[in-house]
């Protein structure tokens, strides 16, 4: 193929494809509410990006700028909303996009780990040990996340790290019900810490974890 003629031959051009398909998936087949679609389109995004490191990009509102602001996929209205594009929904969520990357980074081990155990519980036959391991690794992973300093009140970080809480317990609650003999590890209380200065216009409104929808409406 010739370099340029197939964008989506581009990794990066293939991750923003692939970012756009997940918001649509999101919004039209599994009607999730708009902050928790930007937040999965984050997680996914910034998952993927790491997969190939690009030296380009310090943040991903960097990478906003050159793939997301004049594409038009991004600019269609939702079907059924004549007033709503997608890239409204990611803009509604600005202080997502400019997470640094290395920070935002910590949470792809946890949420790749969710996002597989969601899968095996709905597809794959049941591995109690296998399962039961990563369901470990996942709550100390979480524990690392909840001690670190970068959880702040009201910030991005903390709003990411709530919605691992409440999709992981959403899971252990609804595994237990058709089987207890397997060992979901509990977790422990988010612990916010308080901001030195703090920025009345990031954060504000709902925590996104406390969304009615989680990752369950996804994967299955």
């Amino acid at each position: 193929n010739t370099p340029g003629k197939d964008k989506c031959n581009d990794y990066l051009e293939m991750t923003n494809c692939s970012v756009i398909y997940l918001l649509k998936t999101l919004k039209e087949t599994y009607k999730l509410k708009d902050d928790k679609i930007a937040e999965y389109a984050i997680l996914w995004l910034n998952y993927n990006l790491n997969i190939k490191p690009n030296d380009n990009f310090t943040n991903l509102n960097e990478f906003y700028t050159k793939y997301i602001v004049n594409n038009e996929c991004y600019n269609d209205k939702i079907k059924g909303d004549d007033t709503t594009t997608y890239k409204n929904i990611i803009d509604a969520n600005k202080d997502l996009k400019n997470m640094n990357i290395k920070e935002i980074s910590n949470f792809n081990g946890p949420f790749s780990i969710l996002f597989y155990l969601y899968y095996a519980y709905h597809h794959d036959p049941w591995n109690c040990d296998k399962n039961s391991n990563y369901a470990k690794q996942f709550a100390d992973k979480f524990n690392d996340l909840n001690d670190d300093p970068n959880n702040i009140e009201n910030s991005s970080y903390n709003k990411l790290l709530s919605t691992l809480s409440n999709d992981y317990n959403n899971l252990k609650n609804i595994f237990y019900d058709k089987n207890s003999s397997c060992e979901f590890p509990s977790l422990p209380k988010i612990e916010l810490k308080k901001s030195s200065a703090q920025n009345p216009g990031k954060g504000s409104g709902q925590i996104m974890g406390q969304s009615s929808y989680s990752i369950e409406d996804v994967v299955y």
